[in-house]
This record gives C-alpha cells, structure tokens and sequence, in this order.
C-alpha cells in the first residue's frame, strides 16, 4: 500500500486525533441488484474500489472494521436494513456509507452527512479532507430527510458523498486523484 499522501481517498476516513481500536462498520452504497447513481462512472463499481481501500487503510490504522455491504438485497429496504443490522448486531462503534452523488451532470462536490453532534465533528473532517483533494465543499449537512440509516443505526454514522458521477469535472478530479492515482 502507499502511504497516505498518494492516496488521498483512503484517508479521508482519518482525523486530526488518533482512535485506536474503533470497531467500524462500512457500506459501499448499495447493492448489485438496488443501483446507485451512474454517470460517467458507475456508484456501485465507483464504490466498491474506494471502499475496500478504505477498510485496509483503516485496518492497517489500527481499527476492525466489518464490510456490511450487501452483494445482493432484492429490494431497497432490504438494500438498507441488511447493512445496519449487520451493524448493529457488531456492535460497532462507528458506521459508514460510502456513496456518490448525482443530478443532470451539473451538481458537483462532497457533502458528508450526520445525524448526532459527533456526526457532525465527524461529518466536517470528512469533508474538509475531500475539499483539500481540490472538490468544492458543500459541507456537512444535518439529515434533513428522515434518512433510514441514521434512524436505525446504533452507534455514530456518516453518509459521505465525495463527488459526482455525472459531472466531468468532479470525474476528471476523481480519476486524477483517486485511490489509483
């Protein structure tokens, strides 16, 4: 693996003070058969790579961590209850989704979103270490939606949305930047 600098991806997930040991349950968006957004690059096979980066940047860091990622779910609810239960029932201490936004190619930027307080401590490092890779800050953002993930989930979550897949420039800087470059 390189180290951190030549993969700026990975350590988006890192803060500014040093947790051992966190139990973190990860999500690659959605599952094969419940697509995600797809553009000029695809949510789910987007998702798929920087996830598993991820998890081994975490993992060498010091952290367990369990891939609560559902190859298959057979419906959107089940799309999201399979994660958080496998979560749940962990016990972890920390939860992730991991996705990628899109609009009519015109959206661009990372958002992170919380829920708790800690969330959003969370949720604005998060997205301060995706903005330093040179994408625009839409910033941390309180769930206004109801979303089921932070509704279910036991412990502090995120949802990061680093980039948009039907928006060149946000694809252009992904590829430059990304966990393979």
């Amino acid at each position: 693996m390189r180290n951190q600098q030549s993969q700026p991806i990975i350590g988006l997930m890192s803060t500014s003070k040093k947790v051992n040991n966190l139990k973190i349950a990860i999500r690659a968006g959605h599952s094969l058969d419940i697509r995600g957004a797809s553009g000029i690059v695809d949510e789910v096979t987007e998702d798929r790579k920087i996830t598993a980066k991820v998890i081994e940047y975490l993992r060498v860091n010091g952290h367990s961590v369990l891939d609560v990622t559902p190859t298959y779910s057979g419906s959107s609810g089940r799309d999201l209850s399979i994660p958080i239960n496998k979560a749940n029932a962990w016990g972890a201490d920390y939860f992730v989704s991991n996705h990628l936004n899109g609009s009519n190619g015109e959206g661009y930027g990372a958002e992170v979103l919380y829920k708790s307080a800690t969330g959003q401590v969370y949720a604005q490092r998060i997205v301060n270490k995706i903005a330093a890779l040179g994408f625009t800050n839409r910033g941390a953002k309180a769930d206004e939606r109801g979303l089921y993930e932070f509704n279910h989930a036991n412990m502090i979550n995120n949802i990061i949305e680093p980039f948009f897949v039907d928006n060149a420039a946000d694809v252009a800087l992904y590829n430059k930047v990304g966990f393979n470059g």
